[in-house]
């Protein structure tokens, strides 16, 4: 387990958003981090982060260690995230190491989470 320092290095797409964060460790040589060793991240026409796909140092897709290859986000009218779908390396969702495919966060009038349930491949409760 990583217990030091590392570097992020950052890509920024033609809005100025981080299209792709890289991991560093203290020698510059690329670190895993959370199992991987870059993310790519694809935002929507609010700039809400969308869908996240993580990456090995060689730039082949990986499982992070919670499991999930990408995952892909839905939000509400407030801008929360409603949903979260976790895909493995073939593109499928698959369950992560918490044991569920997607979930969806209920929030209540004010705003805060009140619930959040958990669906496995189907899209069958948990």
């Amino acid at each position: 387990m990583w217990q030091g320092n590392c570097a992020l290095g950052k890509e920024y797409d033609e809005d100025g958003r981080v299209s792709r964060e890289y991991y560093y460790d203290a020698n510059d040589e690329p670190f895993l981090f959370k199992g991987y060793h870059s993310v790519a991240k694809s935002y929507n026409d609010n700039g809400q982060v969308i869908r996240e796909k993580y990456y090995d140092a060689e730039g082949n897709p990986v499982l992070s260690t919670d499991g999930r290859a990408a995952v892909e986000k839905e939000y509400n009218e407030e801008g929360k995230v409603s949903r979260e779908y976790y895909f493995g390396l073939d593109g499928n969702l698959i369950l992560n190491r918490s044991g569920y495919a997607s979930r969806s966060r209920i929030y209540d009038e004010d705003g805060n989470e009140s619930s959040v349930l958990y669906f496995d491949q189907d899209g069958r409760l948990l």
